[in-house]
């Protein structure tokens, strides 16, 4: 999901950033507790919500983290790794240890980057540069890069101590000037890739004005000495040491780049992570990883990866059924999933646990939904329930609100729904309201359901069908992809993605609409609500346990849903992998990373 941000909208960034963007790998089985010192600031012990939810919020698959509430006191604890040694492979495994993966996405040209907004270059450089910190399946906030990640008493400053022992592929140690230099590339406005990660490090003092072009460095970020980063923001955020955990935020090597900006297109590049790209395909379809021979943690059991990437979703199905693939990953709907399991016997599914959910909104001040009472009827003339059983055959919920009722803070609000009734008679009389008068008067409504999936395509389509139904709306242009559009692509209206907050607190979901945020930016064109980005910072400095949390996210959320910029699809029932029998100890990260290869034990492959 491009996605991915706090949030990946994983295909959005796709992966976003998906989206997520947004925005999934092999993964080992449960790893011990963490042993880190840092504070976390997961999810703390759950609160009443100030307005009950419809449906119980998910909770976690472990204790959350501990509330972090001040600078530790206690030193910051070593990671959890052992020596880089390969341990004994179980008595069942098979001779070769080589992983043959599919992944449903989009093989390209573009980087294989851990902000890569399509799926084999997200998957894939993700394993190769590694992000500071990352999750386990149950949302717990475990070390990688950095020992610790701690902050200060106000949570304005963050102190980053990296492993002594991480080094690069070529032996060199990965030092905390590498990790300034790769965020400064990583937003600078002339690398085109800032968006994927303004939204987890947006908040660090000094990285707008990068962003912007402003400024050559990211003041924010000092290399206090070789291990130790010290990171100071805008403002009070409790959540720092999640952001850094997400895939996009991995460290790459900068002086590479600065060199030659296609070097992660190529294979062989310098990396810190456990595997190394030493052969990729012009179209990036055909992939190979194998084992960094400097791993510096202990070395997991796979000895190379073959990543195919299927863009058709029947070619990845085949590649499963036939049992050409030991480990694939798709976002396929539910019915897909169920049916795609019958057919591939002995299989089994390992699930995202993220809350997550499919929209579409706006593009601000693009005509002709630049008029409220434009957007207002738009809205209104779709039958949202309807909408989503008929999209995904029932296979998804439908979703009325901005909030996800299964966050884990359960800040969800039902009186929200009122914003997505279904009134064709009101929306006729709020298009009559509007500058625009009446449909013959809008002019075309340029629309992508930005996904080659059936379910959203699906989706647009049935919208366009109600638009035309209930206002009379038939000038209507609809494109798999923004780029369809040609030079008119600055003139879309309606753009689809995902979305979803890692973890999935309700604060990080309310704080990924702030007008540096990847969805405000890029998919809903430069939205700005200055009144909901002051409360926003307000959440992100809140105490989880303060009595009145909810009620100001419930407050943000409505100043949000007054602007009427929020299309809700359904809440997703999030992507999967699916498993051959002979591939043992495989586990998914709650969203989109691997982290199997990080810590024992491992997956391996079995004989079959």
């Amino acid at each position: 999901m491009p996605s991915t941000s706090k949030l990946i909208s994983r295909r959005s960034i796709r992966l976003v950033a998906f989206v997520a963007l947004a925005l999934a790998i092999l993964g080992c089985a449960q790893p011990a507790a963490p042993t880190t010192t840092a504070p976390t600031s997961a999810p703390a012990a759950q609160q009443k919500p100030a307005v009950q939810p419809t449906a119980a919020p998910v909770q976690p698959t472990a204790a959350p983290v501990a509330q972090a509430t001040a600078a530790p006191a206690a030193k910051p604890a070593a990671t959890t790794a052992a020596a880089p040694a390969a341990g004994a492979l179980p008595a069942d495994a098979a001779t070769e240890q080589v992983l043959k993966m599919a992944i449903q996405g989009f093989g390209s040209q573009e980087p294989l980057s851990p902000w890569s907004g399509r799926w084999g270059g997200q998957n894939v450089g993700s394993t190769e540069f590694l992000s500071l910190t990352f999750h386990d399946d149950a949302f717990n906030l475990r070390p990688l890069l950095a020992a610790s990640v701690t902050p200060n008493s106000d949570f304005t400053v963050w102190t980053v101590k990296l492993d002594p022992k991480a080094v690069w592929s070529d032996g060199s140690k990965v030092t905390a000037k590498n990790v300034k230099d790769s965020w400064e590339w990583v937003a600078a406005p002339a690398n085109k890739v800032n968006a994927f990660i303004g939204s987890n490090l947006g908040d660090i003092k000094g990285y707008k004005d990068l962003a912007d072009g402003k400024a050559d460095t990211i003041s924010g970020v000092v290399a206090k000495d070789d291990e130790t980063v010290e990171v100071t923001l805008n403002g009070p955020d409790r959540f720092f040491n999640h952001k850094v955990a997400v895939f996009s935020t991995g460290i790459v090597p900068a002086e590479k780049l600065k060199a030659d900006p296609q070097y992660l297109t190529k294979p062989n590049p310098l990396v810190n992570g456990p595997y190394q790209v030493t052969s990729v395909d012009t179209t990036g379809r055909q992939i190979v990883l194998s084992r960094n021979p400097k791993w510096w943690r202990e070395k997991p059991f796979i000895e190379r990866i073959e990543v195919t990437v299927a863009e058709e979703q029947s070619a990845w199905e085949l590649l499963v059924e036939r049992g050409q693939a030991d480990f694939g990953y798709s976002f396929a709907d539910v019915g897909t999933r169920q049916k795609l399991l019958q057919r591939t016997k002995g299989s089994t599914t390992v699930d995202m646990k993220l809350p997550v959910g499919i929209y579409s909104s706006f593009h601000w001040n693009v005509p002709p939904v630049d008029d409220l009472n434009v957007r207002k009827a738009l809205i209104h003339a779709i039958d949202f329930k309807e909408l989503a059983t008929a999209a995904t055959d029932g296979t998804q919920k439908p979703w009325l609100s901005f909030l996800h009722p299964e966050l884990s803070l359960g800040c969800y609000s039902p009186e929200n729904e009122k914003y997505f009734e279904y009134n064709p008679a009101k929306a006729k009389e709020e298009l009559a309201a509007s500058k625009y008068g009446s449909a013959e008067k809008l002019g075309k409504l340029r629309i992508t359901s930005n996904s080659a999936l059936a379910t959203q395509k699906k989706a647009l389509q049935i919208i366009q069908e109600m638009w035309r139904t209930n206002l009379g709306i038939t000038d209507v242009e609809f494109k798999e992809q923004p780029a369809g559009f040609g030079p008119d692509e600055k003139l879309v209206n309606v753009d689809r993605q995902s979305i979803a907050a890692r973890p999935p607190d309700d604060g990080l979901w309310m704080s990924m609409l702030k007008s540096n945020a990847i969805h405000a930016t890029r998919f809903m064109a430069g939205y700005k609500n200055e009144a909901l980005d002051k409360l926003a910072d307000q959440i992100t400095a809140m105490d989880r346990k303060d009595p009145n949390f909810c009620k100001t996210v419930q407050q943000a959320e409505t100043l949000f849903l007054d602007d009427y910029m929020w299309i809700p699809l359904w809440r997703q029932s999030g992507d999967f992998g699916i498993v051959q029998p002979w591939v043992k100890n495989v586990k998914m990260n709650p969203f989109i990373v691997p982290y199997g290869w990080f810590e024992p034990p491992f997956a391996y492959l079995a004989k079959r």
